[in-house]
């Protein structure tokens, strides 16, 4: 009877230690499908749901692409419907991180250059502009005849010396000179402030992401030391569970030995 007693204590023991170890060992696994919000962005689903396995967003964001191609205006990464159901990727990423990020800018800068939809128009085929050069012809021919008889009459201009017609004259040419000559060098110059705006942007945008990438892999080495640790820490926590079982069941056979001597 003694020895049953001590049969089940040691199991019920195990079987606490092997519950303590699950317990410690449990992680929130991510859930297979998401809905895509108002507001939410590719950036922000796949920042809150990569797994460890990939470096950096951009990563996980392709592979999301890949998975629903169906949720994506374009195939871009940016043409996110909202609504759309996102089945989340299990495996690993299939492009390293720099060709990640190298892909998803290069699918920005054709979300910028898409070309803009066509314009509307009405029902029956004509343009509106012109419909509306029909009706305004229309209504001139109707209104031909009234409008040469309430037409006002113009007051009379004032009367300028020939050297004030001259000088008028040459004002509005120099003008007009002056225009045309700084016209094609200030639209050269603002055509290169804005090239080299642009580019300042797109060097500012590649270090940014450099720093993103350098943060994930400082993030991703800190993940596998800490999974390193708690693999360890698993360890010793089996280790001392078994040892106090064995322990306990030493400790009980030695007193069952003393009372029978």
């Amino acid at each position: 009877m003694v020895n049953n007693k001590i049969a089940l204590s040691f199991f019920g023991l195990v079987l606490a230690a092997f519950n303590v170890c699950a317990l410690a060992a449990g992680e929130a696994q991510p859930a297979a499908e998401i809905t895509v919000k108002p507001q939410e962005t590719l950036w922000s689903i796949a920042s809150r749901t990569r797994p460890p396995a990939y470096v950096n967003v951009q990563q996980h964001m392709l592979a999301i692409l890949r998975e629903n191609p169906e949720a994506f205006e374009r195939g871009n990464i940016n043409g996110l419907i909202v609504g759309a159901r996102l089945r989340l990727p299990q495996g690993g990423p299939s492009l390293s991180s720099q060709a990640a990020i190298q892909e998803a800018t290069r699918q920005n800068a054709a979300w910028r250059e898409r070309p803009a939809m066509p314009a509307a128009k009405p029902a029956d085929g004509t343009p509106k502009a012109a419909a509306e050069t029909s009706a305004k012809g229309v209504a001139g021919e109707g209104a031909e005849g009234a409008e040469d008889e309430t037409a006002p009459v113009p007051a009379a201009l004032p009367i300028l010396t020939r050297q004030e017609e001259d000088a008028a004259a040459t004002a509005v040419v120099g003008a007009d000179a002056a225009a045309v000559d700084a016209g094609p060098d200030s639209l050269a110059d603002e055509l290169r402030r804005l090239r080299e705006q642009a580019f300042d942007q797109e060097r500012q945008l590649q270090r940014k992401e450099e720093e993103i990438l350098q943060l994930g892999k400082d993030l991703a080495a800190e993940k596998e030391r800490w999974a390193k640790e708690l693999t360890w820490w698993r360890g010793a926590l089996t280790v001392s569970v078994a040892a106090a079982v064995v322990l306990f069941i030493t400790v009980l056979l030695m007193r069952r030995r003393s009372v029978h001597e």
